[in-house]
């Protein structure tokens, strides 16, 4: 049985954003508890993950096992935008377009995953030029 490996966890969120910030994104208790809504967390991280998954479906093989820095990042950028919900910050809101603009340039190529990551081959194309001789042109012969 294979083990699904999230992208990030609540430990990746806390060291990169800190508990007070999480704490004041997802404590919407009455009154307020003081503490990190893990079920607000988990479900941003899988909105993250899966717009992550989305994006490079046609190019990885999914999900990504180990997973690499950048998508880590990427999740907890992503994970942390959902999570700000009406109070967005511009800081907050520039580090989700980088997270975007990583993901465009992993689907479409233009930057790579660590080495060992399974890429998936792009779909073979084929081109053959219009026919010069056929049954029809050769009938009269």
């Amino acid at each position: 049985m294979d083990v699904i490996m999230a992208y990030a966890d609540l430990t990746a969120m806390t060291e990169r954003f800190g508990e007070r910030e999480l704490i004041d994104l997802t404590d919407r208790a009455t009154p307020p508890t003081g503490l990190i809504d893990g079920t607000a967390i988990t479900t941003a991280l899988s909105s993250a993950e899966a717009e992550i998954n989305a994006a490079l479906a046609s190019r990885y093989t999914l999900p990504l096992n180990p997973v690499p820095t950048l998508i880590t990042d990427m999740t907890c950028e992503l994970a942390r935008y959902f999570l700000y919900d009406n109070e967005l910050t511009e800081t907050v809101e520039k580090r989700a377009n980088w997270a975007r603009n990583q993901l465009r340039a992993l689907s479409t190529g233009q930057n790579q995953l660590d080495q060992g990551m399974t890429v998936r081959p792009a779909a073979a194309q084929s081109w053959k030029p219009a026919s010069v001789f056929g049954f029809d042109q050769l009938r009269g012969l």
